[in-house]
């Protein structure tokens, strides 16, 4: 049976990432939430993400330097 897909959530929000793992896990797929892209690219399981979902807005690292770097 195949791995259900991991998908990550990024956002300084709190109530943001609380409420779309909820969304996200209602459809079937396990999410991990993270409050900075800092703790997402710090995260062990980086490599077993599907999807990240992010915000753009956010202090020291935006949504937009975040997918350069996920993509280096």
């Amino acid at each position: 049976m195949p791995e259900t897909p991991l998908i990550g959530i990024v956002d300084d929000d709190p109530d943001i990432p609380a409420a779309l793992s909820s969304l996200i896990r209602s459809l079937g797929y396990n999410t991990s939430c993270f409050r900075s892209p800092e703790d997402l690219l710090a995260s062990s399981e980086l490599n077993r993400f599907s999807c990240i979902v992010s915000d753009i807005h956010m202090p020291n690292i935006s949504g937009i330097e975040l997918v350069s770097l996920l993509k280096a």
